[in-house]
């Protein structure tokens, strides 16, 4: 409705960009992330699994975005400059990483989650639903299951070629996703004292 509404007010001489940006995460050259990282939903997701102790096998061949935001901030920028007529774009990573590999950084820093199958996840879920020290750290599992009592729900399928496309153009790629940047970004995230919690 908001997009509709700022398209609807274009009018000659007013130049609108609508930018639907992914999953921002930290920087690439330091692993230094948003100041309010309490309310950022995947770092939620990640604390759910880790006051389970658990995730389920499905999880682990889950495609994940992560836009580090220093190119993030250069693609928006650089895509305010287009023409009038270019208005929307998707600025967001198109170089996955698997969730098996946040679990290794995870794993790095000494943060262990056990995969396991879907019934026996639903049970570990259900058991730490019910303790109200742990249940209010897991509102993340709701936005981001994709796996219902067993059964892989397919995500929402997006895609973003006209603005990777856009952005070549302009001489701007993403960065590949690697070990090193996860390893500084859970190092960040744990010096912080984030994934610590009623375990």
């Amino acid at each position: 409705m908001a997009e509709r509404a700022v398209l609807e007010a274009v009018t000659p001489g007013l130049d609108v960009k609508i930018m639907r940006i992914g999953n921002l995460m930290a920087r690439s050259i330091d692993g230094e992330f948003q100041i309010n990282w309490n309310t950022n939903s995947f770092l939620g997701l990640l604390k759910a699994y880790r006051i389970v102790g658990s995730l389920p096998y499905e999880a682990l061949s889950q495609a994940v975005e992560f836009s580090a935001v220093n190119y993030a901030t250069r693609a928006v920028l650089a895509l305010a400059q287009t023409p009038p007529n270019c208005v929307v774009f998707h600025p967001y990573n198109n170089l996955v990483v698997y969730f098996r590999d946040i679990v290794g950084a995870l794993a790095r820093v000494g943060i262990a989650l056990e995969a396991c199958e879907a019934t026996a996840w639903d049970t570990r879920y259900g058991e730490a639903l019910r303790d109200l020290n742990k249940a209010r750290y897991l509102l993340s599992l709701f936005a981001h299951n994709t796996w219902d009592a067993g059964q892989s729900v397919e995500p929402i399928a997006t895609e973003n070629d006209y603005t990777i496309a856009v952005l070549d153009r302009l001489g701007l790629t993403w960065p590949i996703v690697t070990d090193a940047y996860l390893n500084k970004f859970m190092e960040a995230m744990e010096s912080l004292g984030y994934f610590e919690g009623n375990l």
